[in-house]
């Protein structure tokens, strides 16, 4: 005689948040941002080389390679392959195997998605509050270069550029960079790290808006100070869950705002 039917078994709340934690810390390894990355960076490398004259060449990129330049480094590749070192030596620094699972990555671009989608919800407030267009996830001037605007191709690789290498810059460099120079200066860690976010952030406006950016779009107070907030927000982002997600998140909110 057959038993009772099973009860279908659905994971327990402890094993849920043991599920959340692994994701949380196996998302967080460098490897994992690498390979996050892996597609941004060949959409814009290849996409540069490709388009030629009409590429949309992002200005964060520009000043990157202009530093390597100051100690011999002048071939094209040498950035991306920078990059891919640090990562690749930063993973094996930490010890941590070698090895990214399907599931994870997934489950990064979908948060990336999220966070892409949190802070257009973010820009949709502050206009509210203070009118503005949010369509500028590139300059004017450089937009002017890219062909008839039904061109998706240079769009879709300056974003990936955008996402890319301003939050190595501005988010990997320069925020981890002002951290470490104000700790000293200021005793309270979280001051100095709030300090360095905003002052990172406030170059991260300037640098798409002139006089401080050549290449920026005219300077508007509104704008300005909504790039100020979003790159806070990038920071918090980074802070929190490293270069992958906030590169994927900073590439994909720029395709939202081209795809409204």
């Amino acid at each position: 005689m057959a038993g009772p039917p099973k009860r279908e078994s659905f994971p327990s709340k402890p094993s849920r948040r043991r599920s959340a934690s692994a994701y949380w810390r196996l998302s967080q390894r460098p490897l994992a941002s690498l390979a996050l990355l892996a597609p941004l960076m060949v959409i814009y490398e290849a996409g540069t080389l490709a388009l030629g004259p009409d590429a949309i060449r992002n200005g964060a990129d520009a000043v990157l390679r202009q530093i390597l330049t100051l100690f011999g480094a002048t071939n094209y590749f040498v950035l991306p392959v920078a990059l891919v070192a640090w990562l690749v030596a930063w993973h094996h620094v930490r010890r941590d195997p070698w090895e990214v699972k399907p599931a994870v990555l997934g489950l990064m671009y979908l948060e990336a998605a999220l966070w892409a989608g949190a802070l257009l919800g973010v820009g949709n407030l502050f206009s509210a509050v203070w009118p503005l267009s949010l369509r500028l996830p590139a300059t004017a001037a450089l937009l002017a270069t890219a062909g008839p605007q039904e061109e998706l191709a240079p769009k879709l690789v300056a974003y990936c550029g955008a996402g890319l290498y301003e939050e190595l810059l501005f988010r990997a460099i320069l925020l981890t960079a002002l951290t470490h120079v104000l700790r000293p200066l200021i005793k309270r860690e979280g001051v100095a790290v709030i300090v360095a976010a905003a002052a990172s952030s406030f170059l991260f406006a300037a640098a798409h808006h002139q006089p401080f950016s050549a290449w920026g779009d005219p300077f508007d107070a509104g704008v300005f100070t909504y790039r100020m907030v979003a790159g806070v927000f990038f920071a918090a982002v980074y802070l929190k869950r490293g270069l992958g997600v906030t590169a994927a998140a900073h590439a994909g909110y720029d395709l939202l705002l081209a795809a409204l």
